[in-house]
């Protein structure tokens, strides 16, 4: 499984990148950064996002140097697989819905479809 395999599914990327970049443990922001070749402000971003969703959590945050603000340790807040587990159920519930929309109108449309559509339609209804 890819980065890539996800973002056709309709994931955004940067997030993608930030889980798979957690999934071998806690990374700090810089770190981060580094792994997934993200900008700072992309990454801020991303963990923001995946913080909000609960797939993200600050895991401790400590001084680096003498002065300056404390740099944030990141980590996944549960696997890597029921994350990606629960986002893939999530976008599946989603195009569920969509496709039962879709085949409602189709079927709605009767003569305009084919014999074979309205087969489906109804399997699919």
């Amino acid at each position: 499984m890819k980065v890539e395999d996800l973002k056709e599914l309709g994931f955004d990327e940067k997030q993608l990148k930030v889980i798979f970049a957690l999934k071998n443990g806690p990374m700090s922001g810089p770190d981060l950064e580094k792994a997934t070749e993200l900008r700072q402000p992309e990454v801020a971003k991303a963990v923001r996002e995946l913080r909000s969703k609960g797939y993200v959590q600050l895991v401790r945050g400590e001084k680096r140097f003498k002065h300056g603000a404390p740099c944030k340790i990141w980590g996944l807040t549960k696997s890597f697989e029921e994350i990606i587990k629960e986002i893939v159920t999530k976008k599946l519930t989603e195009l569920d819905r969509k496709l039962k929309i879709a085949v409602n109108v189709l079927f709605e449309l009767g003569e305009l479809i084919t014999d074979e559509e309205k087969q489906l339609c109804q399997r699919l209804k």
